[in-house]
C-alpha cells in the first residue's frame, strides 16, 4: 500500500474541521498498517501534494497539521521507518531496495550524518 502522509501537514486542518471525529484516526494511516504487516511505502502523490519527500517523512514523523494540532498520533512512525517506506522498488513499493550489482541506484548526498538528518 502506498499513502501520503505529506497530507496530513498540508490540509490536516481541514480535515479536522470537515471529518467527523470519530474518523480522525483513519486518515492516512501508516503506523497501524505497519503493524497489522501491511507492507506500506510512503509518497507525495505530486502534483497533488507537495513533492518533498522529507516533508513527507517528517509528516509521518509528527503528524502535525498547519496549525501545529496532531492528527493522529498513534499513526506516528520512527524517522528510519519514514526514510525506509521511500525506498522500494516501483512495482513493489512496500519493500526496501538493496544495494547489489545490478540493482537500480539512487544517490542522496547529505550535509551531516545520517542519523542527525534523520533527528
Amino acid at each position: 500500500m502506498v499513502t501520503q502522509p505529506n497530507f496530513v501537514a498540508e490540509r490536516g486542518d481541514q480535515y479536522l474541521s470537515d471529518i467527523p471525529a470519530a474518523e480522525h484516526a483513519a486518515l492516512w494511516r501508516v503506523a497501524s498498517l505497519r503493524k497489522a504487516k501491511v507492507r506500506v511505502a510512503l509518497s507525495t502523490d505530486m502534483p497533488f501534494g507537495h513533492g518533498d519527500p522529507w516533508a513527507a517523512m517528517r509528516a509521518a514523523v509528527q503528524r502535525t497539521t498547519p496549525s501545529g494540532a496532531v492528527l493522529g498520533a498513534d499513526e506516528c512512525v520512527s524517522a528510519t521507518e519514514a526514510l525506509t517506506m521511500f525506498l522500494g522498488h516501483a512495482d513493489q513499493p512496500g519493500g526496501p531496495r538493496t544495494v547489489d550489482v545490478g540493482q537500480p541506484g539512487d544517490l542522496c548526498v547529505l550535509a551531516a550524518p545520517p542519523a542527525t538528518v534523520l533527528a
